[in-house]
């Protein structure tokens, strides 16, 4: 795989992304601001110079995706069971329509935070406890505005966010090592006989893709009958209060997170997930796409056996030239392809632009998880004797 770009353009986007990684971070750390800013800046040049970036791309991702996780377990510790199930009890869950119970506050690090930080209307502090007080959307409008942060991350990235952003997609690259297939779980696959050469196993039967979209629709209608976020519906909060349901969700992410990455090194969580599908819906906004050259493709299909997500199959690359909506814009087919010939393209034109989307989507992740960031930094002092 060629660079990204030109060093001089690697150093001007690195010190872009740097610049707005410390103002995102400085306050009210400046030392984790100058360290946020170095780090993530060297990773942009890295990425736009290497002619292989998947070890930087999989270190950021699982690097947050850590943050989040230990962030999330020494915030448990911090409150103490007791105080745990008595602040699960009190939750309030209906936040959006007039008349309803609106407030609440929150110490618990949640992707939904972020809107209300970025649009000013969460305090960081310690008014009462680390964390930040937070109050929630109160009105439909205030709803729809604090949406905006998560639309716009879908349709600028598309299932980039699951390659790039995603602290699952991380948790389940850190179980992907190698190569070598152990299950080949045949059943859910369907089989390709190419012009030349031997029957071989290709992407996922369409049944199997398409389970995400019913699990999508289902958590949808349960969301809409119970007046609650969506998201709530897989909350550990949620969960502690229906241990069964929880007792089968842990399993069930058991079985998808751990077992099957290490088995067919594949993500088999986010082939499934109901958020990816509803990505999906909006991936044709996205300006962002891979695309494979079939004048220079001499069918080899390096492609689809390293792709983690099914997404690129002999039936994708031969009848479209591209992989289907599953892509999450990864960069390993682009970096195993020998001919060269398959690249991240702006929709519609024969323009190159990993040199553009490779900074964004290392700027982005970097935003997404300055509250989980923060709210680990805060507890430390309060867990360990210093």
């Amino acid at each position: 795989m060629e660079p990204a770009t030109s060093t001089r353009n690697a150093i001007i986007a690195a010190v872009a992304v740097a610049t707005f990684s410390f103002v995102l971070y400085f306050r009210p750390y400046f030392i984790v601001g100058l360290l946020a800013g170095g780090l993530i800046g060297v990773a942009t040049y890295w990425v736009l110079r290497a002619r292989e970036v998947q070890h930087v791309r999989r270190s950021i991702l699982i690097f947050f995706s850590t943050v989040v996780w230990a962030g999330f377990f020494a915030i448990l510790s911090w409150i103490g069971w007791s105080s745990l199930t008595q602040w699960v009890s009190d939750h309030l869950r209906v936040y959006y329509f007039q008349g309803a119970p609106m407030y609440g506050t929150t110490i618990i690090p949640c992707t939904r935070t972020l809107p209300e930080i970025t649009l000013g209307l969460a305090v960081y502090g310690s008014e009462s406890q680390p964390g930040a007080m937070l109050h929630w959307p109160t009105t439909l409008v205030m709803l729809i505005m604090v949406m905006i942060p998560f639309v716009a991350t879908a349709v600028v990235f598309g299932r980039g966010w699951c390659g790039w952003m995603c602290f699952f997609g991380g948790t389940v690259e850190t179980f992907i090592h190698g190569t070598k297939e152990r299950w080949k779980l045949r059943k859910f696959r369907a089989t390709f006989h190419p012009p030349r050469g031997e029957l071989f196993l290709g992407g996922l039967k369409e049944e199997i893709k398409d389970v995400k979209y019913g699990i999508a629709v289902a958590l949808l209608l349960v969301a809409l009958g119970a007046l609650v976020p969506i998201i709530c519906l897989v909350c550990w909060t949620f969960l502690i209060q229906y241990l069964w349901l929880g007792i089968a969700f842990i399993a069930i992410v058991a079985v998808f997170v751990i077992v099957l990455p290490i088995m067919t090194k594949k993500r088999w969580f986010c082939i499934l997930c109901p958020v990816g599908g509803m990505i999906n819906l909006v991936e044709s906004l996205s300006p962002f796409r891979v695309r494979v050259d079939l004048d220079k493709c001499d069918k080899c299909y390096d492609c689809m056996h390293v792709c983690h997500t099914y997404a690129m199959t002999p039936k994708a690359i031969e009848e479209k030239g591209k992989p289907n909506l599953d892509c999450t814009k990864c960069g390993k087919c682009i970096e195993v392809c020998p001919r060269e010939c398959i690249d991240l393209y702006l929709r519609g034109t024969n323009i190159k632009i990993r040199s553009w989307f490779f900074p964004f989507a290392i700027a982005a992740t970097a935003a997404w998880y300055v509250w989980f960031v923060f709210a680990l930094i805060q507890l430390i002092p309060e867990l360990l004797p210093i």
